[in-house]
C-alpha cells in the first residue's frame, strides 16, 4: 500500500532537508478538508488542489486549479496508484468516489480542468435551465437552435469572466495529470479510463510514457477518428445489431417478431403524431427522432440492451412511459457541458469531414436521419470559439506500455472497430470484446474483475470471470 500522498508540509520539509530550491520547480498538492470540499468525512480519502498552467505555451502565466481525491484502498501495494480517467468529456471525477472505494488498489480521481470542483468551472447552467423545455419539444430542429443559443450565452458569460475556452483540450488535460502525479509524489501510476477517459489516457501515453506502469481502456475513442462523420454509421450498426441479435434468438423473435419493422413503424408513426408522456414531473415529447435517439442512448447500457425489445413492444402497444423515462434520466447535474464542447470542438469537430458526415446520413430517413444528424455541430462549434488543436493531437498513438483494451459489442458511440484501430499502435495490448455489453465495459462486474486481474499482472492476459461471448439474456413478457 502506497498510503496517502505527501502533503504540502511534507514536500516543503523534503525540499529544506536536501537543500534544494523548491521555488516553482516542484509541483505542490495542497491538502484540503474533504468534509468541506465534498461533504465526505470518511478517513479512507484525502483531498487536494494542484495548480497547473492555464496555458502551457505560457508556463509562467496564470494558473488553473484542479481538484483531486485520493482513495486509500487496502491491498494495493503491488499495483501502485491507479489514475481514474472519467469520460464525457465533462464528468466530475469525484462523483465516482463511491464506486472506487473497495478496489484492490489506490485510486486517484482528478476533476479535469473545467469540471467538477476544479477552477475555473465550465459548467453551463444555461443548458441545465432549458432541460425541461427541451424534453417537452422532442428531438426537433427548434431544440437544436435552443441548445446552440444557451451554449452561446454560457460562452459569453465565461468570456466576460476572463475564461478562454480554447485552453480546455486533451493535450492540456494530459499535461495536468502529469503535474498531479508529480505533486502527489508518484514516480509511476496506472491509467484506467473508458470513453473520453481512454482518449485522455492515450494522450498521457503519448506525452509521458515513462510515468505509466500499465493501462486499461474501455470504449476506446481514438485520436485519429472523425467522430461526427463516423458516428451515424456506428449508431446504425448498433441498432442493426440489436435487430439481428433478436432475430437470431428463438425466444426473442417469437416474443417480439421483426424488430426492424417494429422500430420503423414506431419512428414513422411518432414522426406523424408525436406523443407527450408525463414522467418524473416533466413532459417528454416522443417524436420519431426522440424514439430513435432513445434507442441509441439505451444501447449504452448493458441492462437496457436486454430490455429494449420488450420496451419497444410495449411502446407499439401505446405504452411509451419506460422509454420516456430513459430519455428523461439521461441527465447529470454535475456535468460540465462547456468542457464537453471545448474538447470536442477543438480536438474533433473543427476538422470534421463535412461531406463524409452528410454522406453517412444519406441512407437514413425521417426520425433516424434527425437523430443521427451532427451537421449542426459545425456551426455550434464556430460560435463556441474553442479553435482547432494542432494536427499532432489527431495522430495515432504508438506505445509499448502494457495495455488492456475492452469493448462492448453493442456500444453505439465507441464501437469495437475503434479498439482495433488503436491496437495497431499498441505493441503490448490485449483485447477483450463482451458480446452483451454496451458502453463502459470496465465498469460492468465482469469487466471490472478483468481490470483488477490485469493490474495485478499486466504481463499476461487477465482471467475473465464470465464468458465474453455470452449474448444478451433478453427480457421476455
Amino acid at each position: 500500500m502506497l498510503g496517502r500522498p505527501p502533503t504540502r508540509l511534507f514536500l516543503i520539509a523534503a525540499c529544506l532537508l536536501v537543500l534544494v530550491s523548491c521555488r516553482g520547480d516542484l509541483p505542490e498538492a495542497l491538502e484540503v478538508n474533504c468534509a468541506d470540499a465534498i461533504e465526505d468525512r470518511q478517513t479512507d480519502i484525502s483531498c487536494f488542489t494542484v495548480a497547473v498552467p492555464a496555458d502551457y505555451s505560457e508556463p509562467d502565466g496564470a494558473d488553473f486549479e484542479v481538484f483531486v481525491v485520493v482513495v486509500d484502498n487496502p491491498g494495493g501495494e503491488d499495483v501502485g496508484p491507479v489514475a481514474g480517467l472519467v469520460g464525457g468529456p465533462g464528468q466530475a471525477a469525484h462523483s465516482f468516489l463511491e464506486r472506487m472505494r473497495g478496489q484492490p488498489f489506490d485510486v486517484v480521481l482528478v476533476d479535469q480542468r473545467g469540471t467538477g470542483l476544479s477552477k475555473p468551472s465550465l459548467h453551463c447552467s444555461e443548458l441545465d435551465e432549458i432541460r425541461t423545455h427541451l424534453l417537452a419539444l422532442g428531438h426537433t430542429t427548434d431544440a437544436d437552435a435552443i441548445v446552440a443559443g444557451a451554449l452561446a450565452e454560457c460562452g459569453v458569460r465565461l468570456a466576460n469572466a476572463g475564461v478562454d475556452v480554447s485552453l480546455f483540450d486533451t493535450d492540456s488535460n494530459a499535461r495536468d495529470f502529469d503535474i498531479v502525479r508529480a505533486a502527489l509524489g508518484y514516480d509511476q501510476w496506472n491509467l484506467w479510463g473508458d470513453s473520453y477517459g481512454s482518449r485522455l489516457g492515450l494522450e498521457i501515453l503519448r506525452l509521458h510514457p515513462e510515468t505509466v506502469r500499465a493501462a486499461v481502456f474501455g470504449s476506446i475513442s481514438p485520436p485519429q477518428a472523425d467522430l461526427a462523420a463516423e458516428w451515424p454509421d456506428h449508431h446504425r450498426r448498433a441498432v442493426d445489431l440489436l435487430i439481428e441479435s433478436c432475430a437470431a434468438s428463438t425466444d426473442c423473435y417469437e416474443a417480439f417478431g421483426d424488430l426492424r419493422a417494429l422500430i420503423n413503424e414506431l419512428v414513422e408513426g411518432l414522426d406523424t403524431s408525436p406523443v407527450d408522456v408525463e414522467v418524473q414531473g416533466s413532459t417528454v415529447r416522443m417524436d420519431g427522432a426522440a424514439l430513435a435517439r432513445t434507442v441509441f442512448e439505451a444501447l449504452y447500457s448493458t441492462r437496457h440492451i436486454r430490455e429494449l425489445p420488450f420496451l419497444l413492444s410495449t411502446a407499439a402497444d401505446g405504452d411509451l412511459v419506460r422509454l420516456a423515462e430513459i430519455r428523461a434520466r439521461n441527465y447529470d447535474p454535475t456535468f460540465s457541458w462547456g468542457m464537453y464542447w471545448s474538447v470536442h470542438c477543438r480536438d474533433y469537430y473543427s476538422v470534421t469531414d463535412y461531406d463524409a458526415m452528410t454522406a453517412a446520413l444519406a441512407d437514413e430517413t425521417g426520425g433516424f436521419a434527425k437523430a443521427f444528424d451532427y451537421t449542426g455541430l459545425i456551426e455550434t462549434c464556430r460560435q463556441w470559439g474553442a479553435g482547432t488543436s494542432p494536427p499532432s493531437a489527431r495522430e495515432p498513438v504508438n506505445s509499448d506500455i502494457p495495455t488492456l483494451l475492452l469493448a462492448g459489442r453493442y456500444d453505439p458511440a465507441t464501437p469495437p472497430v475503434w479498439a482495433h484501430l488503436v491496437a495497431q499502435g499498441l505493441t503490448h495490448s490485449t483485447y477483450i470484446e463482451f458480446a452483451r455489453f454496451g458502453h463502459g465495459p470496465s465498469m460492468e462486474l465482469c469487466g471490472l474483475k478483468a481490470v483488477e486481474d490485469y493490474f495485478r499482472d499486466p504481463s499476461r492476459a487477465p482471467n475473465i470471470a464470465c464468458d465474453p461471448a455470452e449474448p444478451p439474456r433478453w427480457l421476455l413478457p
